[in-house]
This record gives C-alpha cells, sequence and structure tokens, in this order.
C-alpha cells in the first residue's frame, strides 16, 4: 500500500495540519510507526492535563508506554491489520475528543470516581492506618451519613413545598425511592 488516505486523516486527527499530504509516505511500515508514534506522543501530552486522578493518569500513561512497545515490534505488511490499527486509533481520538481533523479537542473527556472506586480508595487508606479497621463498620458509617444528608435535602425541600416527584428528580432517582426514604425519616 503506497497511498493511505484514511491513515493520514486519523493522523491529522492528532497531529492536525502537520500531517497534511503525508498520505504517500505510508509505503513502508517505518513511516506509519513514525506517525503513530507521534500520536501516541499526543495521547500522553493529552492524559497529563485529564482531571483524574493520579493512579488513573498512571494506567493510562502505562498502556500508551506499552501500545509503543507494541508499534515497534510490528510489521504494517498486510492492509488489513493496518486498518484494524487505524481504527483503533480513530477510536482513541474520539475518546480523547479529536475532531475535524484538526489535532484540536472540541470534546474534552470527563472522569469521576463511581462510589465503588471512591470507598475501595477510602477503605485502602484507612487500612493503612488502623490495624483494627473494620471495612463493614466503616461502609455502614459511611451510608448512615449519606442516608442522613438526604433526609435533611429532603427535609428542606418539603419546607420549599417541593412534591416527592419533584425532588425524586432533584435526586435523579425515583418518587418510590423518595417514598422509601421518607418512610423511614
Amino acid at each position: 500500500m503506497e497511498y493511505n488516505l484514511d491513515l493520514e486523516n486519523c493522523v491529522r486527527q492528532f497531529l492536525g495540519d502537520k500531517a497534511y499530504g503525508i498520505a504517500g509516505r505510508f509505503g513502508n511500515s517505518k513511516q506509519i510507526k513514525k506517525y503513530l508514534l507521534k500520536c501516541l506522543d499526543v495521547c500522553g501530552q493529552e492524559v497529563l492535563t485529564l482531571d483524574t486522578t493520579a493512579r488513573h493518569k498512571e494506567m493510562l500513561l502505562n498502556t500508551i508506554s506499552r501500545v509503543k512497545e507494541s508499534i515497534q515490534k510490528v510489521s504494517f505488511v498486510n492492509e488489513e491489520d493496518i486498518k484494524l490499527v487505524v481504527n483503533l486509533f480513530w477510536l482513541i481520538s474520539r475518546l480523547f475528543g479529536f475532531d475535524w481533523v484538526s489535532g484540536q479537542i472540541r470534546s474534552k473527556a470527563f472522569y469521576y470516581q463511581d462510589y465503588g472506586a471512591y470507598f475501595y480508595d477510602l477503605v485502602k487508606e484507612r487500612a493503612i492506618k488502623d490495624e483494627n479497621f473494620s471495612q463493614y463498620d466503616f461502609r455502614e458509617n459511611i451510608k448512615k451519613n449519606i442516608i442522613t444528608k438526604q433526609k435533611e435535602i429532603y427535609h428542606q425541600l418539603k419546607k420549599e413545598k417541593f412534591s416527592d416527584q419533584e425532588i425524586a428528580q432533584v435526586f435523579n432517582t425515583t418518587e418510590y425511592q423518595i417514598k422509601k426514604l421518607k418512610n423511614n425519616i
């Protein structure tokens, strides 16, 4: 394959106009590797700007490093293999928010910890500090604190004349869950 416009456009997702007109350079795997590694460098720079935990950034950077090692070992001879890699890089570019084949991010990735990850981190931190730490007691205390806060908010919203349906919308839950909370009060 001497000319690959799809690969050029994919690389332009990351590098913008710096990669304009490179479709004809993909006759050998050395050139393909060169540009894919440049794309991964851009990914690594973008990982550093993500609003996420240090642990998550470290995992992403380690994965990028492993992908770079793999790219160094691959010989891009088979056209189907090249298509697969190109499509995976398109996916990566979309996940990072690159768009319009411009090398610019138009949608910013947003990460947050769900309750399970948050709880896991808290348990791990507390267990390190206290050898008599009880995960069950800790979880129950957190649960009680959350329910107590939900009840406070429920009462405040009731004072402001919110219906149970409106309160359910505020809590992003069902009216049934609000009634359960109310009956437990």
